[in-house]
């Protein structure tokens, strides 16, 4: 059976809604569907309430500066989950899930098809350096 995994670390907002809403119509058709996600300060406390019952949501610590460390530790707990899932298709939200999950998926799922979605457009932000 077909596994999805999409994997987050901007779990809020637009992303969430767009997650929701794509998690619940391949959950329903009978799609394994699994979301590797982060918490922020703008997740909604109830955010499992929004997905259907069969959808499943696993917490995987992704922070959204770069740290060496915590990306290391991030990356080396995508690797584990996504080899629990075996997934056939891995779809990446945020910049962040975009670099992590990309190289998790190489090393634990390397025959799995890879898609980004880029949710928020940072060359747009005025809130920190152009070379930032």
């Amino acid at each position: 059976m077909k596994e999805i995994v999409h994997i987050t670390e901007a779990f809020g907002g637009g992303v969430l809604s767009m997650l929701t809403q794509r998690s619940n119509r391949a959950a329903a058709a009978g799609v394994n569907v699994t979301i590797l996600h982060s918490i922020r300060q703008e997740t909604p406390n109830n955010f499992s309430k929004l997905f259907h019952p069969a959808v499943k949501l696993t917490y995987v610590n992704m922070i959204r500066e770069v740290s060496v460390k915590d990306d290391v530790s991030s990356l080396w707990n995508l690797v584990h989950k996504l080899k629990e899932c075996n997934p056939s298709v891995v779809h990446l939200h945020s910049s962040k899930a975009g670099v992590l999950g990309r190289a998790a998926a190489k090393i634990a799922a390397p025959h799995a098809k890879v898609l980004y979605s880029p949710h928020g457009l940072a060359f747009l932000r005025r809130d920190v350096s152009a070379a930032k």
